[in-house]
């Protein structure tokens, strides 16, 4: 049985050429006018990769055979489609093309025979072991697969690199990676990088690059991660993650509608009201006291909204609202006058004066130029028909100049 393996093998190796493996050795032929050097030497094989054996020697018109082991003899090899170089000092053996392992090929042995005037000898014995796609993803280390660089810095002995940055602004983000190691670039590998962005929001794209720029339109978290797939050949052997960045993206402290001054009657509510963005916001209603005695701002108590219902007796009181975020930063309002006036005909501005203003607005209001409100109407209605007309308008006008 063993005679017949081995018979199939010869064959194969003879018809076909060897399967390829893929890490250079140099050695230099045994002989008294060779000088012995060895360099790299790996015996290790890859799927889908090559593998270059070079010798070195010193002579006259020096000629080149490389062989196999057969069963009990050195045959010589010939080129064809998987090996190159045959009759030279640089033999390359490559397509290797078998996905699985096979412990039989793991007897094959090579040598080259090198004649010249001075002689012949022949090269160190090279026992070859061939592995599968399997074997090299489980022989690739995490720091092969090492990232030499990223930006930004990451933080040590961390998976992962907290950062801050400002809703609207943007942050670049780069990586390179490692040198692989000599016998991984013998297998022809390649690397294919890329860059996976989340937004707080859960939408997520990939960049297949080494470097992007991300704009934070969101406020939240975000989450940028860094990676490689090994490829040996159109085969996925392994992966590698960089780093992981988790981003909280703040969003400024602003006021954005300032509350506005308002006028309700006696036994009226008015309300005022605030918008404002930023995170993690809480609100606090303040009220000016001009009280000889403790004068200043309060808080209102309960009064935590955006909006802030307000009513009194005559006369006028001012409010604002204090803001503050989750980071500790707070930011106070523009004062709002809340003005509470007594109903009293003609006063349309309910400042508790009845003057030519109040008559001039009616007169406008009268004629189509403007808009009453509800409460102005109810004032400017002279003769009490529920109508705004000229005749409310010059019963105004007569009042005020003295012509009732």
């Amino acid at each position: 049985m063993k005679n017949i393996l081995w018979k199939r093998m010869v064959g194969v190796l003879l018809a076909l050429g060897l399967l390829a493996a893929s890490i250079p050795i140099a050695a230099a032929v045994s002989a008294a006018t060779v000088t012995v050097q060895t360099k790299h030497c790996d015996l290790g094989a890859y799927y889908g990769g090559y593998f270059d054996i070079e010798v070195y020697a010193t002579g006259t018109d020096l000629s080149y055979q490389w062989q196999a082991f057969g069963l009990s003899n050195w045959l010589d090899l010939s080129d064809n489609e998987f090996y190159s170089g045959t009759k030279t000092n640089h033999m390359r053996l490559s397509s290797i093309n078998f996905e699985n392992g096979s412990t039989d090929w793991n007897t094959l042995q090579f040598r080259c025979f090198v004649k010249g005037k001075e002689g012949t000898a022949a090269s160190p014995e090279y026992h070859m072991v061939f592995y599968s796609l399997n074997d090299l993803r489980n022989r690739i280390t995490e720091e092969d697969l090492h990232f030499a660089s990223a930006s930004p810095a990451q933080t040590p002995d961390s998976s992962v690199t907290k950062l801050t940055a400002e809703k609207g602004s943007s942050m670049d983000f780069s990586f390179s990676p490692n040198e692989f190691p000599q016998w991984l670039k013998d297998t022809e590998a390649s690397v294919k990088c890329y860059i996976t962005v989340v937004k707080p929001d859960g939408m997520g794209k990939r960049v297949n690059a080494q470097t992007t720029k991300v704009t934070f339109d969101q406020g939240g978290q975000y989450q940028v991660t860094m990676m490689m797939d090994l490829y040996v050949g159109e085969n996925r052997a392994n992966y590698a993650v960089s780093h992981k960045y988790m981003i909280n993206v703040k969003t400024p402290l602003a006021i954005t509608s300032q509350p506005q001054s308002v006028g309700a009657e006696k036994g009226e509510e008015a309300t005022i009201s605030i918008t404002a963005e930023g995170d993690g916001l809480t609100y606090q209603w303040q009220k000016l006291s001009e009280s000889p005695r403790s004068p200043g701002w309060y808080d209102i108590a309960g009064e935590t909204g955006t909006t802030l219902t307000v009513s009194g007796e005559r006369g006028t009181y001012r409010y604002h609202c204090i803001v503050r975020d989750q980071y500790g930063n707070s930011v106070t309002s523009d004062t709002a006058t809340l003005t509470v006036s007594v109903f009293q005909k003609g006063d349309l501005d309910a400042n508790g004066i009845v003057n030519m203003a109040d008559a001039f607005l009616l007169y406008r209001a009268a004629s189509g130029q403007v808009t009453l409100t509800e409460a102005q109407q109810a004032r400017g209605d002279m003769d009490g028909n529920g109508t705004i007309n000229m005749a409310d308008a010059f019963a105004l006008y007569r009042q005020v100049s003295g012509g009732e």
